[in-house]
């Protein structure tokens, strides 16, 4: 191997064994907004996907994946926006039970903003707000 390439793989090593250690080490409340850990937006952001109109109509739990998390610009450290993709049977939004909807394996993105332990805004497919149960208006 050369040098360079060395070099390079004991960097990643070193780097992947810092993250690990303190991942391991953190019982969530060190990263915490003095309200909430990371841990509890997750699990309040991911509730509220779960119960959703359009990942209760044919949403598939195992697709479910935590892409990103954002804090407002502003530095409200009371509000978060998670970002998770999942997967649906069939296309379209919302409750489709009365629709005729392709049965096709559809990709969603849903963006959930937390505030003070409340889901206050939750828009699908940067299109679709889960709150009012209608598309967004252009």
């Amino acid at each position: 191997m050369k040098l360079r390439t060395i070099i390079a793989v004991i960097t990643a090593i070193t780097i992947l064994l810092g993250l690990s250690i303190v991942i391991a080490t953190s019982d969530g409340s060190a990263v915490s907004d003095g309200h909430y850990t990371w841990e509890e937006y997750d699990q309040i952001a991911r509730e509220y996907l779960i119960n959703s109109a359009t990942f209760q109509f044919d949403g598939q739990e195992e697709t479910i994946e935590l892409s990103i998390v954002m804090a407002p610009s502003d530095s409200d450290e009371s509000k978060l926006t998670l970002t998770y993709t999942f997967q649906t049977g069939h296309s379209g939004h919302g409750d489709r039970s009365d629709m005729v909807i392709l049965p096709v394996i559809t990709d969603h993105r849903i963006d959930i903003t937390v505030e003070n332990g409340q889901v206050t805004n939750a828009i699908c497919c940067g299109i679709w707000d889960e709150m009012a149960g209608a598309y967004l208006d252009n």
